[in-house]
């Protein structure tokens, strides 16, 4: 009768245990979703020069693959013989 008894004080506390965890989850991911509604405040600057950068990696990307593909048409498939 004893092993019973045992029983129900383990699924007692693991149901705590659970339910602790599940509260703490809940309320870590509160303040997180607040910090991440003042970090879109800030990023509005960083959109205003998001079209200057993208213009700029794909000029590079441009400058740099053209030669690369003409290269390797020239040398049949293969950059560094």
């Amino acid at each position: 009768m004893l092993k019973r008894g045992q029983i129900t004080v383990f699924l007692i506390v693991g149901v705590i245990i659970l339910f602790v965890f599940a509260g703490v989850f809940f309320i870590v991911s509160q303040f997180q979703k607040e910090d991440l509604g003042q970090e879109k405040t800030d990023l509005s600057l960083e959109l205003a020069y998001k079209p200057q950068i993208t213009s700029y990696v794909e000029n590079c990307i441009e400058d740099i693959s053209i030669p690369g593909i003409y290269l390797l048409g020239i040398q049949g498939g293969v950059i560094y013989p």
